[in-house]
């Protein structure tokens, strides 16, 4: 069933879109721009056929925890309306715009990666730009051509490798964005192409395999020079490797900090921060071991990045999970230093973090400090 743009946004609608699946992608009916498009109803013709694209991708696969949902969503024309559809167990929304330019329609695709399920992926989850070059006649949205049918199958194994990185199934989704990236080549450069290699990049560092993870954050970088994903994924890569990369960790995440204004979505700022006040922190703690006087140099630096990121999220309206996890972690951070330095305000910041974390990981360290403090949160939730 086909909805018209004109119907409005899905929560609007008594009937909602129904995930069915163990992943489940929703194809909302696309923006319409220009007199050709909208005459056509071309955002809601292409929505349906691009989820019918995907399911017949799927069907050809064999997959069969994937479910491809197109009813009842309706139009989504951004990010936030995106983010509000996840909350009813979507794990990923497709959206876009089709503009009329001439005798031909422009399909501009987009799509989020729902940080609920999941608030451990990296720069896999949030809202990405994919405007994968698709340029068709109005005379053929209304059938699968054979372009839309390959858009689809890269579309399908960018799907398959988020859907196997929230599964921990980390080789099969190397393997699967390698597919997508080896499909990208023959179109060219083209804008959100850098979105494979950063998701690539993320799985090989969950993969452990470091000098694969930065050489596809470079790749990514090489197509978006003033991609801020990428130099935080390539910064996150170094720092894990130890003491010996701080220097270019923190370089990447500074130049992170100075490019042009990014996706409000992307939380540049907030990981480049939090990213320095570990780079600093470390480096406090290497100085005072040599008893250097530059230490609490180092510490009042760490202390001011995560501040920054403290400062930088207001928890009314509610942040999304992703934007709340970094704030845990910089309340983790800035209670590990203070309570190295001996502040008494440390038990307080861990305290913060318990309240707010939902990463099962964090909530446990930050239990296991508080015990070892002989320190209770009163008034708070303390279970993981």
């Amino acid at each position: 069933m086909v909805l018209g743009a004109a119907a409005g946004w899905w929560w609007w609608r008594s009937t909602r879109p129904i995930p069915t699946g163990a992943f489940n992608v929703a194809v909302a009916d696309f923006v319409e721009n220009g007199a050709t498009a909208t005459a056509l109803q071309a955002g809601a013709v292409f929505g349906q056929s691009l989820s019918d694209a995907l399911e017949n991708e799927y069907t050809l696969s064999g997959a069969t925890d994937v479910a491809i949902v197109h009813q009842h969503v309706g139009r989504i024309a951004e990010a936030n309306a995106a983010a509000e559809l996840v909350k009813s167990g979507f794990q990923m929304v497709i959206y876009g715009s089709v503009d009329g330019v001439g005798d031909q329609l422009n399909v501009r695709t987009k799509f989020l990666v729902s940080d609920a399920f999941r608030n451990d992926m990296g720069e896999i989850t949030g809202a990405h730009d994919f405007a994968f070059p698709l340029t068709i006649h109005p005379s053929e949205i209304f059938t699968l051509t054979p372009t839309l049918a390959q858009r689809a199958s890269l579309l399908v194994d960018l799907i398959q490798g988020v859907d196997y990185a929230a599964q921990d199934r980390l080789t099969e989704a190397a393997a699967a964005l390698a597919r997508a990236a080896a499909e990208s080549e023959p179109l060219g450069v083209f804008a959100g192409r850098e979105v494979i290699y950063l998701f690539a990049s993320d799985v090989a560092r969950r993969r452990a395999r470091l000098d694969e993870a930065e050489q596809l954050a470079l790749l990514a970088l090489d197509l978006n020079p003033n991609y801020g994903r990428g130099y935080i994924a390539l910064a996150n890569s170094l720092f894990l490797r130890g003491d010996p990369y701080l220097a270019e960790a923190q370089t990447l995440y500074e130049q992170a900090l100075l490019l042009p204004e990014q996706p409000h979505a992307a939380f540049i700022a907030e990981k480049a921060h939090l990213g320095l006040g570990l780079v600093y922190f470390r480096r406090y703690q290497l100085a005072y071991d040599d008893a250097s006087p530059y230490a609490d140099d180092y510490a009042a630096e760490a202390a001011a990045h995560y501040q920054a990121v403290i400062g930088s999220i207001p928890l009314q309206p509610p942040p999304a999970q992703s934007r709340l996890d970094l704030l845990a972690q910089a309340y983790l951070g800035l209670g590990g230093l203070e309570r190295q330095r001996g502040i008494a305000t440390a038990p307080d910041r861990f305290c913060r973090a318990l309240e707010i974390s939902q990463n099962t990981a964090r909530r446990h360290y930050a239990q296991d400090i508080l015990a070892g403090l002989g320190v209770a949160c009163p008034g708070r939730s303390s279970t993981p």
